[in-house]
């Protein structure tokens, strides 16, 4: 289920109220997306019901789709992130729970939509063994169609890229990331939009 080495795109699993399993597939060509659903999720719905969401992001992104696909625990992911809504307004907050976080440190990341990595840790509150986010959110520029990613680390300290290279494109940030964790820190990408 793991695409080739080079392509922009990540599958990942979930599990749905309804209980029918979901694939997430992020991409930032829309061959890779039809060529995954051509090739992995259609022959798995002969047997099994699977729906499929479908997201595009740009390809300045693809950083952080190939540093989430290189961890050792692809495609799981242990890190479940809940968004309270996966589409906001530009203005409105984004909010949301962590969980499988316990013990460790956390850090909260936007690559958006320009390939700009941002920290977004000061707007993560831990409270009586909860973790959540509530993050404003205004969108500069036109509303596109690509997705933003949220990502979230948590590892056994405090990463110094995170510290250091907040503000760079994901192509250095993710770069020096690999170098300094591996593919082994417990790690989640989530996809949303602001319109």
């Amino acid at each position: 289920m793991r695409p080739s080495a080079d392509a922009c795109l990540l599958a990942l699993p979930e599990n749905q109220p309804s209980g029918t399993p979901r694939v997430t597939v992020i991409a930032a060509q829309e061959s890779a997306l039809r060529s995954f659903t051509e090739e992995v999720v259609e022959p798995t719905r002969l047997d099994t019901p699977v729906d499929d969401r479908q997201v595009f992001v740009d390809e300045r992104q693809c950083p952080a789709l190939r540093f989430a696909r290189s961890n050792a625990r692809y495609p799981g992911t242990p890190v479940t992130v809940g968004l309270a809504r996966a589409e906001i307004e530009s203005g409105d907050a984004l909010v949301g729970v962590l969980g499988n976080v316990a013990g460790r440190y956390t850090s909260l990341l936007i690559v958006d939509d320009n390939g700009v990595v941002q920290n977004l840790r000061r707007f993560v509150s831990f409270s009586g063994g909860e973790v959540t986010f509530d993050v404003p959110m205004t969108r500069s520029g036109p509303s596109r169609d690509t997705s933003q990613l949220l990502v979230v680390l948590a590892t056994d300290g405090r990463p110094r890229t995170v510290t250091e290279q907040a503000g760079q494109l994901a192509e250095d940030f993710f770069a020096a990331l690999e170098t300094e964790l591996g593919t082994d820190p417990l790690i989640s990408i989530v996809p949303f939009r602001v319109r």
